[in-house]
């Protein structure tokens, strides 16, 4: 499977959307999502490197079937990118459930979710120029 990937430049706000099943735990609105994203073999001591999303959980539905009723959940994470963020391929590494009682419930198959946020390289500076004229000191 190809993975998703989406490019971002500075300050735009980075959001994804999940949809899942979490049979066994029961979540709340208000529980929350983050997301961890990095470059390469880069480490969360490498703030430079690493991408946080947080968000909440924001619905559940009861969605029956043939057999049973399942329970699944919405949520959303975002961020902004910062200036201090390096240019590249940022890929998902982590995505945890924190619930009301702060324990928290890490996804298990993080492969699965192949999603890659492109930081686009900016220039560090950018100026027009919007009119000009000679201005004549009649002085001198």
């Amino acid at each position: 499977m190809e993975p998703r990937e989406r490019s971002y430049g500075l300050m735009d706000i980075t959001r994804i959307d999940l949809s899942f099943q979490f049979p066994g735990v029961e979540l709340v609105e208000g529980d929350e999502i983050h997301a961890v994203f990095s470059r390469g073999d880069s480490s969360a001591d490498h703030p430079q490197a690493v991408i946080r999303l947080e968000g909440g959980v924001t619905r559940s539905r009861i969605t029956p079937d043939e057999i049973s009723e399942t329970e699944v959940y919405t949520a959303r994470a975002e961020g902004r990118v910062t200036p201090d963020l390096e240019p590249g391929e940022y890929v998902c590494k982590e995505v945890v459930i924190q619930d009301e009682e702060g324990r928290d419930w890490p996804f298990t198959d993080n492969a699965g979710l192949d999603l890659v946020i492109r930081i686009r390289e900016q220039p560090s500076y950018a100026a027009w120029v919007q009119g000009s004229k000679f201005v004549f000191d009649s002085q001198g």
